[in-house]
């Protein structure tokens, strides 16, 4: 996997990297991440074209994704544990 791009954000980091034959286009916002995978050339033949997509119709639906996926984050830190779940059984 190479590094091809990066697409300047005041919130996201926004990389575009290549791995074979695709694209991916990874978004990051702390610890969570999103990534698309784009087949080269069929779905997007060049880096500009990734570009062109990133645009705020794009990056609204990006930040309602992260804040679901926060959500789910904190719920899953925040799930307790039973004492059954906490020790393998022992036979």
């Amino acid at each position: 996997m190479r590094w091809v791009a990066d697409i300047k954000h005041e919130v996201y980091k926004i990389v575009v990297l290549q791995m074979g034959e695709r694209f991916l286009l990874q978004i990051e916002d702390g610890s969570l991440v999103q990534t698309f995978k784009f087949k080269i050339p069929e779905e997007l033949p060049y880096v500009a074209a990734i570009k062109e997509k990133v645009d705020e119709t794009f990056l609204k639906e990006i930040s309602l994704n992260f804040r679901q996926m926060k959500q789910m984050r904190n719920r899953f830190l925040n799930h307790s544990e039973s004492s059954e779940d906490m020790f393998p059984e022992i036979l």
